[in-house]
């Protein structure tokens, strides 16, 4: 369990005016949880889908001119073996198709992901996963050590169920 308040914020320090920054931002945030000493377990991905209405063909990390044609707009965001998140809106596309899409989503993320989790190692970063106690927090066994003559069976309940 991770006890510490945690906050990520994205700030644009640069922006060509094209491109999205909703999934750039997300990107990074994982790959900065994923080298910090979070216990993550695994980074997540994500990526726009458009679809180009002359060619029926999907369009990843569509530009701002490419969405605004597109009836597709689609913002799928998980793991490399799971879609976490499905966010957007079509103007009446085959299930078939908005399925295709998703597929699509999860192939680019799993190579996001890949990418982070390569990143990671080259940084030398090892996974975290135990949890990590705040400062002055106090485990019950530590309470029944130091109050065991006085700690009533109701005291000792009320602890463990903290």
């Amino acid at each position: 369990m991770w006890r510490h308040d945690t906050q990520l914020l994205s700030w644009v320090m640069s922006y060509d005016g094209e491109m999205s920054t909703d999934v750039m931002a997300i990107n990074a945030a994982s790959a900065a949880l994923y080298l910090s000493d979070v216990p993550l377990s695994q980074p997540i991905g994500a990526v726009e889908i458009g679809l180009d209405p002359a060619t029926e063909e999907f369009i990843l990390n569509p530009t701002k001119k490419q969405k605004l044609a597109s009836p597709l707009h689609l913002t799928v965001a998980g793991t490399a073996t799971s879609i976490l998140m499905i966010e957007g809106a079509a103007e009446f596309i085959p299930e078939a198709q908005m399925l295709d899409a998703i597929a699509l989503a999860q192939t680019h993320i799993t190579a996001i992901t890949t990418a982070i989790i390569d990143f990671a190692k080259v940084a030398g970063k090892a996974t975290k996963l135990e949890p990590s106690d705040p400062p002055g927090y106090v485990h019950c066994t530590h309470v029944y050590e130091s109050r065991a003559r006085r700690a009533t069976n109701r005291e000792r309940t009320r602890c463990c169920e903290r």
